[in-house]
């Protein structure tokens, strides 16, 4: 289950990496509409509130199918 957070944490760091690289090139792009940044922002915001929600729902998931209940 550790190894699990630590994937989704490298997926979360991958992405908003991937995402300032994206809003950097919009940014530094001669003519490219200034209306698109919001947008991009916004579906960032986006990608990392549902993969938050994907991760505690598959947490709660997995703490109701275990044998023994743990509480941490």
């Amino acid at each position: 289950m550790v190894s699990n957070l630590m994937q989704a944490k490298a997926i979360l760091s991958l992405a908003s990496g991937d995402m300032k690289e994206r809003s950097l090139s919009l940014e530094s792009s001669d003519g490219s509409d200034p209306s698109t940044i919001p947008n991009v922002l916004t579906r960032k915001a986006s990608m990392k509130r549902s993969l938050r929600s994907f991760l505690q729902k598959r947490n709660v998931r997995l703490q109701a199918s275990c044998p023994y209940h743990h509480s941490r």
